[in-house]
This record gives C-alpha cells, sequence and structure tokens, in this order.
C-alpha cells in the first residue's frame, strides 16, 4: 500500500459524529430504532472521529521532505502530545466546567436551566484552547463531553432539553453550506468511472463486513440484523472534510480532498435518503419481538429515568420537577401490576437519606 493510499484511507475511515447523530436523534429515530443501537452508533462515531487522527497524521510525515525523523515525530508529537494532550486537556476542562455547572445549581446562582448554554461554551473552548496547545481538538472535545456528561447526568438533561438536535443544527448548517460552495465538481469528472467504482466500494465495504464480523463481540450490536444496521449507517462527513483540508494544507495533495469530497457528498445523499426508510424498515422487521418482554424492557427504563430524576431532587436540582411529574404520569398510565408494586415497594427508599435508610433495617 502506497503513502498516498494511507492518506485516502486515513481521511475517511472514521465515521462522523455529527451526521451520525442526525440519523439516530428525533422523534423517528427514537420510537423505531433500539437504545443501544443509537447510543452505540454515537459513542463508537465519536471515539473513532478523533482517533483517526494519527492515521492522518503518519503519512502526512512521511510526505515532508523536510521531516527528518518522521516515526519519531509521530511517536513523540503526535500521540503523546497532540494525542494524549487532548485527552487530559479534555479530561481538565471536561472536569471543571462539570464541577463549576453543580456548584452554582446547588448555591442556586442560576435562575434558569444553563445546560445547553454551558454545553456549547464547553464545546467552543475546548475546540480554541486545543488548537492554540496544538492537540486534536476534535478528541479533546469528545473527552471534555464524555467527563462532563458523567458529572451532571448529562444523558438525562439532554434528552429532556433537545440538547443533540439543537447542537447539530448549530455546528452543521454552516459548514455543509461551506463544503457545497468548495466542492470539486471538475476533478470528480476527471476521475471518470474509477471515481464511481472507488465511492461504491467505499460505501459497500468499508464498514459492513468488518462490523459483521466483530458482532459477537459487541454486545450492543450482538445479532447480524443490529450490526448490518450499524454497518450500514457509518456515514462520512464533518470529520473527513477536516482531515482532507489537513492533508491539502500539510502535503499540497489534493487526491484526498478530491477523492474525500466526492464520498463524503455520496455518503450524505445515500445515507441521508436511507435513514427513515431503513427505521421504518427495522420497527417492521423487530415486530416479532415478544410484546410482554418489550413493555418490560420499556418499563424498566422509565424507571431507571424516574429514579435519576429522584436523585437529582434530593441533591436539589430543581430542573428535573418537570421530568418528574411526566415520569410519575407516565408509569401510571401504564396500568401494570408489576409497575405499581415495584413503585410502592421499592421506590420510596430511594428518596431515604443513609440514616433513614439505616434506622428502617434497625426497626424490621
Amino acid at each position: 500500500m502506497c503513502i498516498r493510499d494511507r492518506l485516502i484511507g486515513g481521511a475517511i475511515c472514521p465515521t462522523d459524529p455529527v451526521v451520525a447523530s442526525s440519523i439516530v436523534t428525533g422523534g423517528l429515530a427514537r420510537q423505531h430504532l433500539p437504545d443501544r443501537f443509537r447510543y452505540g452508533l454515537s459513542t463508537e462515531s465519536a471515539i473513532n472521529d478523533g482517533l483517526a487522527y494519527p492515521l492522518v497524521l503518519l503519512p502526512v510525515l512521511l510526505l515532508l521532505p523536510n521531516e527528518s525523523s518522521p516515526w519519531l515525530t509521530w511517536g513523540l508529537r503526535v500521540i503523546l502530545w497532540e494525542i494524549g494532550g487532548a485527552v487530559a486537556l479534555g479530561a481538565l476542562l471536561g472536569w471543571v466546567v462539570g464541577k463549576a455547572l453543580l456548584v452554582a445549581e446547588h448555591k442556586k446562582s442560576l435562575d434558569h436551566s444553563a445546560f445547553l448554554a454551558t454545553t456549547l461554551a464547553l464545546t467552543l473552548l475546548t475546540l480554541g484552547v486545543g488548537k492554540f496547545l496544538a492537540t486534536d481538538s476534535v478528541l479533546a472535545v469528545f473527552v471534555a463531553g464524555m467527563v462532563f456528561s458523567q458529572m451532571v447526568g448529562g444523558s438525562d438533561r439532554a434528552k429532556e432539553n433537545k440538547i443533540q438536535e439543537t447542537v447539530n443544527l448549530f455546528f452543521t448548517l454552516p459548514i455543509f453550506i461551506f463544503l457545497g460552495l468548495m466542492l470539486p465538481v471538475d476533478s470528480w469528472f476527471e476521475l471518470g468511472w474509477e471515481g464511481i467504482w472507488f465511492t461504491i466500494g467505499i460505501l459497500a465495504i468499508r464498514r459492513i463486513p468488518v462490523i459483521l464480523a466483530l458482532s459477537p463481540f459487541l454486545p450492543i450490536w450482538n445479532n447480524w440484523k443490529l450490526a448490518l444496521m450499524a454497518g450500514h449507517f457509518g456515514p462520512i462527513g464533518i470529520s473527513a472534510l477536516f482531515y482532507a483540508m489537513v492533508i491539502l494544507d500539510k502535503t499540497g495533495n489534493n487526491i484526498a480532498w478530491t477523492l474525500g469530497s466526492l464520498v463524503i457528498t455520496s455518503s450524505l445523499i445515500i445515507h441521508g435518503m436511507t435513514a427513515a426508510p431503513l427505521a421504518r424498515l427495522w420497527a417492521k422487521v423487530d415486530e416479532g419481538q415478544d410484546e410482554s418482554e418489550a413493555f418490560i424492557i420499556k418499563a424498566a427504563d422509565v424507571i431507571c429515568a424516574y429514579l435519576k430524576t429522584l436523585e437529582e431532587l434530593s441533591a436539589g436540582n430543581q430542573e428535573f420537577v418537570l421530568a418528574k411529574k411526566r415520569l410519575d404520569k407516565i408509569l401510571k398510565d401504564y396500568h401494570s401490576q408489576e409497575v405499581d408494586y415495584f413503585m410502592r415497594a421499592y421506590v420510596p427508599s430511594f428518596s431515604l437519606s443513609l440514616d433513614e435508610i439505616t434506622q428502617e433495617e434497625h426497626d424490621i
């Protein structure tokens, strides 16, 4: 494999988290696609988006004529500083911002929910600092978001405030407008049939065979139907655009940009057109699932969310008042003896302090 092939492969290999999130969010996806598929695809795309960086930088360094020790530079600067530094920076900023938000909420110094504004501010802050320190800012943002979410219960807040959909609109539209203005259409025509077959091959075999082969070892996609869906929905988008532009800027080689932009455009069209039909098809294919089993799983999911609201309210976080009322109504509307029994027998203990629980056990 020549260095040019490595350049192209590194640029288009990552699943784009922004485009992937547009596939797995929204009412249609939440209604028809299983949660483990949606969350798994979002997590996987965010991780490999940042980790593709060293795969792109190695062939770039090998092509630079003034780089005397490309492997040493790759190991020390790219791996240790740009990747390792991005992880450390993201973890630090995510922890600091998360801690600051929790302290502000505890002291009631916020007169309204600041989760959306804080999420956007953390993203822009991490991008800026990561770029200033010459680290992998994309990976830094992922790590910062993960740490921040773990600290403040971000997944539950995001469901209430539709954070993911809002962030997608904020970042996606301007970038794809600029992409449309920059497309090298004339260069595509110069590729001829080779460009068409290259695009078909990438979209067909880049992910599907690999995900199917690994599905026995992936708990989130451990059956062939889910693995096939996950293999298909591996859109190529903003991350590939970023890496293609990095290659063009550092090497002056425009083949990665020409082929990358062609694959990006094809991926956006194909995955965008098939997202809704395949979500509806999945719902029909999955109708064979036992209804009682499906109800138990759904009820358990709602109960877990309800317990999370109790935990947040016990900690003084009043943002979850409306969420608790909504979930309370959903659980009552189930009219299930099993759910009602669990709510009567076990749920009250989740609002008790440790001393109160210990006192109850002593009384028994």
